[in-house]
């Protein structure tokens, strides 16, 4: 009889037993580390070139000489979920999408350069050079911002779904049940989900190299941004599979890493910038010596903002001078990454049998649970109620509406979700903080103006912060109610409570009809959020109130769209991850995405025809800002004496030629009303098919159904 095997202190977790041979293996990591560590100290020698060699080799040497090891690292989860994700026909697609959108943005910048050129018109015209190195360099600046963006959009709904969907099917209790580590589980995932992403960034090598004919493509360069967009994969990854691991819905995790990264951008680079790069001194500029090491508080802010690409573009193209090279910005870029990679992984290998134990079956005997509990009697038994659901309005008529609007309303994210939303508070309402220390306590700031036009300007910059914040709240609304009811429907399929939802007395009206309100209202916290930002305005006589009317209700229908955008989606999709990938990707094309597919397939077009005014596109470029909710939920907030005089009607102003003026937005938003109609009878429609219901008549209009007690 084979006795169990020996499992050391760490457990399951890593898999650690403490034998001989994982004492060897131990140290046979920790000289590859030393190795590693070595490179990174001398690396500041090389050039980008020598440096990504060295680290390939690095790591080749640990596939070659652990190969078992590093299969066992990753498990058979790996190998099965990279071929499910890789043979699935959407993963062709977009990597079909993705190579035909470099190709034709190529071809089209290749075109216009031509006409530019005049090389249609004079066939002995020779180009120089020097042209044919700068086209070159746009069209390398054009693909990394186009394989940067692609990166940033994909990662979170690739790798945010992988732990938080086998928690909705209830499939995660069975991983458990098996032999496979947490390790296993955890790195067979993020993996397989990283391949797949990097798929897209060798998908575009080809492309990329047939450019280099062109010249005046450095060979480093390309090598640091290819280095920087692999390093954004793995570390965007890393987090999505940490909120993954700790949050319950897909929705959840995926909108928190969009958050969280956004949040993180905006705050680094504007507190870095603010202590490093501000022309004034102040207390965060004084160096503290401590143990021989001198260090102050810009150093820490810019060590906060390493992770940030963008600050690491300014860092290197800052006017003042270089204030770092390439190759010392991807150094700190990547080592950033690493350790923030190192730590998220292993606090979700850490807690994820924890974690996800707690959320299917509650906290353990013996331990403290966060919730307050009151014991109430009934009858001769006693019941433990929970605070939070006592403190729920009491159930009415409607029970699908109580449901979703109280019970599973917004997201449940803990600690991490308050952290971002104060950090999306301090990014909203520090424009404001600044605006007015300016104007009252910075006196030489309005050295420039008359004392009478003071608080007009004052006035005015309140007005543009007004209308930012409202066109970034609404975005935040429509995404969040897209989400929400991308989950609402799919999501009854994966916790097998459907069937018992069919069985309710309840009409598919009343289901799909409480299932919406609950995406509507479900977004009330951001509404309040927006309705101080108006009263902000509205006191200090910045916005006009019949305009912050008009676009309460403007708001509050492509919110209804974009609820029912994430409905339809949900009937449709076989999982909720499908179903948010789906909502997501329409919402953000509706969003404004459109004007990416109108620059690459009409304005790069039309500039092979020769020169032109645009005024007589000018309509069509009116109605396009129109259809973006962004834009006209933002324009929308004016203070009408002081846009007649500033003429912030822009871009619906109907002075320049060809302008349709205050009709764009009016017809877009009829077009929207529209659509809103539309998709809601549409809904309607698709939801009595999925539930196999045919619409409910009048009790007069079915008499045999009073008689019987049963549908026709």
């Amino acid at each position: 009889m084979n006795s169990p095997p020996h499992v050391g202190f760490l457990g399951r977790t890593f898999g650690w037993s403490g034998s001989r041979r994982e004492w060897l293996t131990l140290s046979g990591v920790v000289a590859w580390l030393a190795v590693g560590f070595a490179l990174w100290h001398y690396s500041k020698r090389w050039t980008i070139g020598e440096t990504v060699l060295a680290g390939c080799l690095w790591i080749l040497s640990l596939v070659l000489a652990a190969h078992d090891a590093v299969r066992k690292l990753f498990g058979p989860v790996f190998f099965y979920d990279i071929v499910r994700v890789g043979r699935q026909r959407q993963t062709f697609w977009l990597r079909w999408a993705y190579v035909l959108l470099i190709a034709g943005t190529l071809g089209l910048m290749y075109w216009s350069w031509l006409e530019s050129n005049y090389a249609y018109r004079h066939r002995d015209l020779h180009v120089s050079t020097g042209e044919l190195a700068r086209f070159g360099t746009t069209f390398f600046n054009t693909f990394i911002s186009i394989q940067f963006l692609v990166v940033v959009l994909l990662t979170p709904v690739y790798v945010a779904g992988t732990i938080v969907v086998e928690k909705e099917r209830k499939t995660l209790e069975f991983l458990f049940a098996t032999d496979l580590a947490n390790r296993e589980i955890i790195f067979g995932k993020l993996a397989s989900r990283v391949v797949n992403l990097l798929m897209y960034i060798f998908a575009g090598l080809p492309v990329l190299a047939f450019a280099q004919l062109f010249g005046g493509i450095d060979p480093e360069l390309v090598l640091a941004t290819f280095v920087a967009t692999v390093t954004t994969v793995i570390g965007l990854s890393a987090l999505s599979i940490w909120f993954s691991t700790f949050m319950r819905k897909a929705r959840d995790a995926i909108m928190l890493t969009y958050l969280s990264y956004i949040a993180y951008c905006w705050a680094s680079t504007f507190i870095a910038a603010y202590t490093n790069l501000a022309p004034w001194k102040g207390w965060w500029n004084e160096d503290i010596t401590l143990l021989g090491i001198t260090f102050g508080f810009h150093d820490f802010t810019r060590w906060f903002a390493e992770g940030n690409i963008f600050w690491q573009i300014i860092m290197t193209q800052a006017p003042r001078g270089a204030i770092s090279t390439t190759e010392e910005s991807l150094r700190q870029y990547v080592i950033w990454w690493a350790v923030m990679t190192l730590l998220l992984v292993g606090h979700a290998i850490l807690r994820l049998r924890v974690v996800a134990l707690q959320q299917a079956y509650g906290a353990p005997a013996g331990t403290k649970s966060r919730k307050k509990k009151v014991a109430t009697t009934a009858g001769s038994e006693s019941v433990v109620v929970n605070v939070a659901t006592s403190k729920l309005p009491p159930l009415t008529r409607n029970p699908m509406f109580w449901k979703e609007v109280f019970v599973d309303s917004g997201i449940r994210g803990g600690c991490a979700w308050k952290l971002i939303v104060g950090v999306i508070l301090l990014i909203i309402f520090s424009p404001l903080v600044m605006i007015c220390w300016s104007f009252f306590f910075e006196k030489n700031y309005w050295a420039g103006f008359a004392p009478a036009n003071m608080f007009f300007y004052f006035q005015r910059d309140i007005n543009a912060w007004l209308r930012v914040a409202t066109g970034g709240m609404c975005t935040l609304m429509c995404f969040a109610a897209a989400l929400r009811g991308a989950g609402a429907i799919s999501g009854e399929k994966d916790k097998d409570t459907w069937i018992s939802l069919m069985s309710t007395p309840l009409t598919a009206a009343e289901m799909l009809n409480g299932k919406f309100w609950g995406c509507v209202l479900g977004v009330r916290r951001v509404f309040f959020v927006l309705l101080l930002i108006w009263s902000i305005g509205l006191a200090l006589g910045a916005v006009d109130p019949f305009l912050i009317l008009l676009d309460t209700v403007l708001i509050a229908m492509y919110v209804c769209a974009f609820s029912w955008i994430g409905l339809y989606s949900s009937m449709t999709a076989r999982t909720t991850l499908i179903a948010s990938v789906r909502a997501f990707f329409v919402s953000l094309f509706l969003l404004g995405g459109y004007w990416l597919i109108f620059v690459l397939c009409c304005v790069l077009p039309l500039a092979l025809f020769g020169p032109s005014s645009g005024n007589e596109f000018y309509w069509f470029i009116q109605f396009l800002c129109g259809l973006c909710p962004p834009l006209v939920s933002g324009w929308l907030p004016l203070n009408v004496h002081h846009s007649f005089r500033d003429r912030d009607f822009e871009p619906f102003e109907a002075n320049s030629n060809g302008s349709i003026g205050l009709a764009a937005p009016i017809v877009a938003t009829m077009i929207w009303l529209g659509f809103t109609i539309f998709l809601y009878f549409l809904c309607h429609w698709k939801f009595r098919e999925v539930t196999n219901r045919e619409a409910e008549r009048s009790p007069l209009q079915r008499p045999e159904k009073v008689k019987t007690g049963r549908y026709e």
